[in-house]
């Protein structure tokens, strides 16, 4: 190819946006491993309790979808149930 990459426009970036996404994608590491350390299969349905402040997080469903959740709750601490 004799094309350039594309340039970055800065002004997209949201560093916020960033640091949520990657707050959920350690929870969804958490989901998976309580899975596995209780023996259940990763499509198990559970209850997810998340910290208040992801309350309106634009990405609650595809958490929801990836963890398979059949409902998520908001309270002050993490919690995951069967």
């Amino acid at each position: 190819h004799i094309s350039e990459w594309p340039k970055t426009d800065q002004k997209l970036i949201n560093k916020n946006l960033e640091k949520e996404g990657d707050e959920l994608i350690e929870i969804i590491s958490k989901v998976r491993q309580f899975k596995t350390s209780n023996q259940k299969p990763l499509k198990e349905e559970i209850i997810l309790t998340l910290p208040n402040k992801f309350k309106k997080s634009l990405f609650l469903e595809d958490v929801k979808s990836v963890t398979n959740s059949k409902e998520i709750k908001y309270s002050t601490k993490f919690k995951v149930e069967f």
